[in-house]
């Protein structure tokens, strides 16, 4: 999440747009600044993972930026949806 620099003011400019989203991380970030945002919802689980993903619409992207940057964008409704059912399945058992 430190690597994420330019998180803050696209976070703040989304804000101000009625934006919002929720994030699943590692319970060692509950007190990042990313997370006192009001548009966003956060919940914890004990995993670690270099790789995060976002879903959007039919895009999912997961990035990688541990060592050399690492960007995949898939454009595709059925493998978004199914990454969005992942991520409620997660959502649900998240604390």
């Amino acid at each position: 999440y430190e690597q994420f620099y330019e998180f803050e003011p696209l976070a703040k400019q989304l804000e101000k747009k009625g934006f919002s989203s929720r994030t699943i991380a590692h319970p060692k970030h509950k007190n990042h600044p990313m997370t006192k945002f009001k548009n966003q919802k956060f919940r914890y689980l004990n995993i670690e993972s270099e790789a995060t993903t976002m879903i959007t619409g039919n895009y999912v992207s997961i990035h990688l930026l541990k060592y050399k940057p690492l960007l995949i964008v898939i454009k595709n409704k059925e493998i978004a949806q199914t990454y969005q059912n992942h991520f409620e399945y997660l959502w649900k058992i998240a604390k």
